[in-house]
């Protein structure tokens, strides 16, 4: 291919290096048409306004962590985007298929497969805690089965119609419905719905986005993988 159509840029510590001279760098290959579109993933609100406010940079995009377990988007770094006509990009929305029914009245686990759930879980504990992971996901189920939708098509819908979020970054899995957003067109959530989702996803979570995983003295961090040049790889 001639361009790439979108390259997404992401900066672990932002003490470390300048972030605004490769960001420089990627901008100068999209005016050479080597790179269509810049995005972001998981820049905080203040260092999202250094790259904006530095007026060289065209962002087009920001990929973020956004579920009804982690509302840390909507902390002042949805608002800024969309002020300066940044989409929004959302991961994590299922929170790795904890969202999914499957894990209704289940215990709390011991042990995960793999570090994606691990992770997950540390945002459910810092939600609230496993009892109130299970009531808003009682409620979610609840309204699913009663609109004869699973989970996933009834998260989908929240997160595309009811935030602000522009476009969501769905896992694939054996059971996926590959014409989820067809099947939801049209189909709207009462007004008493609609509060209940938000009464249960109420979140603890506090701080802006991604600021937890980039604390080194935090359970988040000790999962991370900051330098992927130390890894060995068979």
């Amino acid at each position: 291919m001639d361009s790439l159509d979108l390259v997404q840029f992401h900066w672990w510590d932002y003490n470390v290096g300048d972030y605004l001279e490769a960001l420089k760098i990627l901008q100068a290959l999209k005016q050479q048409g080597l790179i269509q579109k810049i995005g972001l993933t998981n820049f905080n609100t203040q260092h999202l306004s250094r790259i904006v406010e530095e007026g060289r940079i065209e962002i087009e995009s920001i990929q973020v962590q956004y579920s009804l377990l982690d509302k840390r988007p909507e902390n002042g770094l949805i608002k800024y985007a969309k002020t300066h006509k940044i989409k929004v990009f959302c991961y994590g929305t299922l929170a790795g298929g904890f969202l999914t029914k499957k894990w209704l009245g289940k215990d709390q686990p011991n042990t995960l497969e793999n570090r994606s759930l691990v992770k997950y879980q540390l945002i459910i504990d810092e939600f609230g805690g496993w009892e109130k992971f299970q009531q808003l996901l009682s409620v979610i189920v609840r309204i699913a089965d009663k609109y004869q939708l699973s989970t996933i098509e009834l998260i989908t819908l929240y997160m595309l119609r009811y935030t602000e979020a522009d476009s969501l970054i769905l896992g694939i899995s054996a059971g996926f419905h590959h014409n989820i957003l067809h099947s939801l067109e049209g189909f709207t959530l009462s007004n008493e719905e609609l509060g209940m989702i938000k009464q249960y996803s109420t979140a603890y979570l506090s701080g802006d986005v991604y600021d937890l995983e980039r604390d080194f003295d935090t359970k988040h961090a000790s999962i991370m993988r900051y330098n992927l040049n130390s890894s060995i790889l068979d």
